[in-house]
């Protein structure tokens, strides 16, 4: 009996070790072929068409409209500015787009964009300490521009 046992933990000890063995190999050629499969760019469904569709629940399509946004940022860090734009069109008081695109956007080279965003942000949106601050930021640190950083 005892000898069964030991072949039956013997038996579940390698059926692991090939699942490990399987399930690496696997994702070994998934991450090859990731690196040759194209990238398609974001889409964006303009905010009017949205509008019509959502029931009148603009500030919850915007948060789900934000989330898009910033997943897609770090693989396409040109078109943020668009998407953030097209956030904030469904629901302008809704401030953190604001503010996040404000401080990402000058390290992308996007610094008139994040000047245009912030400027848009302070006027529109609810009042948030960070918006300007990192308008600020953006003026001193990026663009030498210690007057109107002030």
């Amino acid at each position: 009996m005892t000898r069964l046992q030991n072949l039956h933990g013997f038996l579940k000890v390698v059926m692991i070790f090939a699942f490990l063995i399987i399930i690496s190999t696997t994702q070994y050629y998934f991450d090859i072929q990731k690196k040759t499969r194209p990238r398609v760019p974001p889409t964006t469904i303009p905010a009017e068409i949205i509008k019509m569709a959502d029931l009148g629940l603009h500030s919850a399509t915007s948060s789900l409209m934000w989330m898009y946004a910033v997943q897609q940022a770090a693989d396409y860090p040109k078109e943020l500015p668009r998407l953030i734009q097209n956030v904030n069109e469904l629901d302008p008081r809704f401030s953190y787009p604001y503010a996040f695109g404000a401080l990402i956007l000058p390290a992308f080279g996007l610094n008139k964009q994040a000047i245009e965003l912030a400027v848009r942000g302070i006027n529109d949106a609810d009042p948030d300490w960070r918006i300007p601050y990192y308008l600020a930021t953006t003026y001193h640190i990026f663009l030498k521009d210690r007057k109107n950083a002030t």
